[in-house]
């Protein structure tokens, strides 16, 4: 038995040839304003080149300037993003799956005023959520606080003027379709 030559068949795979994605990047959902690090593992068998994508962008292809190793940390989010890597290798080039990061709703008292509760929400900008109460979480029995869209910046501040004096009081956001 000799010496393969090159290309050489390896269990089916042949080499040398086109980068393989062994991890794909993970799907996460985030709070709004929070970042995160995303990270492939690939197969190349020789030097590979990295480059990071994101949906939506102004850049041609989604492109992220610079982002060219095998992981990329994304800025604080404000809105719900995906991103993808394409793999190069001096045989060819592989693309992985996507990756949706998903801005979830947060749901805070900025302050209790005389009058009732100031809540501030943050979640995906432009997005319209339904604030909801309820009086228990044992027999939780949600009902409608009201609809806001956030601004483009991700926050905004709601007021529930009934709730005062010993009055207890859950909320949440939810985002609406």
């Amino acid at each position: 038995m000799g010496t393969p030559t090159l290309p050489a068949e390896l269990w089916g795979l042949k080499y040398p040839g086109p980068p393989l994605v062994v991890r794909d990047p993970e799907t996460l959902a985030l709070r709004a304003g929070e970042q995160t690090q995303l990270s492939v593992v690939a197969s190349s068998g020789v030097t590979a080149f990295y480059q990071w994508h994101q949906s939506a962008s102004d850049a041609p292809y989604g492109l992220i300037p610079y982002a060219t190793n095998a992981t990329y940390t994304t800025p604080a989010l404000r809105s719900t993003t995906t991103y993808w890597v394409t793999i190069r290798n001096s045989a060819g080039t592989t693309t992985s799956e996507s990756a949706t990061i998903t801005i979830l709703p947060w749901l805070t008292i900025s302050d209790v005023l005389g009058s009732g509760v100031e809540l501030r929400l943050e979640g995906a900008a432009d997005t319209d959520y339904e604030i909801q109460y309820t009086k228990s979480l044992a027999r939780a029995e949600w009902q409608t606080l009201t609809n806001v869209t956030t601004p483009w910046w991700g926050w905004t501040l709601v007021e529930d003027n009934a709730a005062t004096g010993p009055t207890t009081r859950f909320y949440r956001a939810v985002a609406l379709p």
